[in-house]
């Protein structure tokens, strides 16, 4: 159905070769609570969700343990988000004292979409350092084969992340925007027709920078 999801608050776990599919409708979501006991492991399994990871829309507060514990796991978010979801929150959000993001190596999280006139980041993650375990070769990429025209995604980590990927195997020339803060990662790949846009902050890269579409800088530092 549309505008129906799951509100979690206790364990899910994809397990080996399992496959949730959670967008068979529009804005379907995953809604966390805020007692600590909403976890989501994603082990040798795919996972699609049509628009959110959230938080509930009435409260700033909640709490999510996220492990994406294989790398062989497929998890997409956000797979029809261009055609309808919450614009106050993100398409995959991680925040507040309490919530963890692991992710192992070679592992990859895929936003394919964007929710228009959206007031939160799609990747939003703001949570201790001590609460973030990502593997050097993880990634997260903005963009798929399925993303729509027009889509720009923006991205607000208040913790350094490891690999970006702008993804245009759609051939619809995606944008991503910094937002907010400035950023510490290893490495960005921006491919053809993609548009990776610092707005303005600062961008400390630790391994490779690749620019086959655009960068601008709009007067950062990189």
């Amino acid at each position: 159905g549309n505008n129906t999801g799951i509100r979690l608050d206790g364990a899910m776990s994809v397990g080996y070769d399992s496959k949730w599919y959670i967008n068979e409708g529009t804005n379907n979501y995953i809604e966390y609570g805020a007692s600590g006991s909403a976890e989501i492991k994603v082990q040798q399994g795919v996972l699609q969700v049509g628009s959110q990871i959230r938080r509930a829309t009435n409260t700033e507060e909640g709490i999510l343990t996220f492990n994406q514990a294989q790398s062989n796991s497929t998890i997409i978010i956000g797979t029809n988000a261009n055609q309808g979801g919450e614009e106050s929150r993100g398409i995959f959000e991680i925040s507040n004292t309490g919530s963890s993001f692991t992710q192992v190596a070679n592992a990859n999280i895929i936003i394919a979409n964007a929710i228009a006139n959206a007031s939160v980041s799609s990747l939003f993650i703001d949570i201790e350092s001590s609460a973030m375990n990502i593997a050097p070769s993880s990634k997260i990429t903005f963009g798929n084969n399925n993303t729509a025209t027009s889509q720009e995604f923006e991205l607000y980590a208040s913790q350094p992340l490891k690999n970006i990927e702008v993804n245009n195997t759609s051939g619809n020339n995606p944008t991503l925007f910094l937002n907010t803060v400035s950023l510490n990662m290893d490495t960005l790949t921006v491919e053809t027709g993609s548009i990776f846009n610092a707005n303005g902050l600062d961008l400390i890269l630790y391994g490779d920078m690749v620019i086959d579409g655009t960068f601008s800088a709009s007067g950062n530092d990189t």
